[in-house]
């Protein structure tokens, strides 16, 4: 589902992201920066970024603390789709989040040009 935001909002988000750092083969390394919005918890595991445009898009994913997630266990095996689902991530205080299937796509409400009105 793409959700238009302010081009702010999803500069803030991507800039929060934490590809490099989810390990879903070896979850104990795994590690994501995880922010509030809309009162769950995501983690970004994705964005597009041009030098002419700046941020075009932000991919996120809903995550939940470990103890409440009742979904089925992390299979990244099972392709692109289901990569992410119960992986599980530590934040930067120590806390396990598990990834849910519940993803967004953050888009600009305005298309914004890096260096212009």
């Amino acid at each position: 589902m793409k959700i238009k935001v302010s081009y702010e909002f999803l500069e803030a988000c991507a800039e929060k992201n934490s590809c490099a750092s989810l390990d879903m083969y070896e979850p104990s390394k795994s590690r994501g920066q995880v922010f509030e919005w809309k009162r769950h918890h995501w983690v970004c595991h994705g964005s597009a970024h041009s030098a002419a445009k700046g941020y075009m898009e932000a991919n996120l994913t809903m995550v939940v603390p470990e103890a409440e997630y009742h979904g089925p266990p992390n299979n990244p095996y099972l392709g692109p789709k289901l990569y992410y689902l119960g992986g599980r991530l530590r934040d930067r205080r120590g806390k396990i989040w598990v990834m849910t299937s519940k993803e967004v796509t953050l888009i600009p409400i305005n298309q914004f040009v890096k260096g212009g009105c």
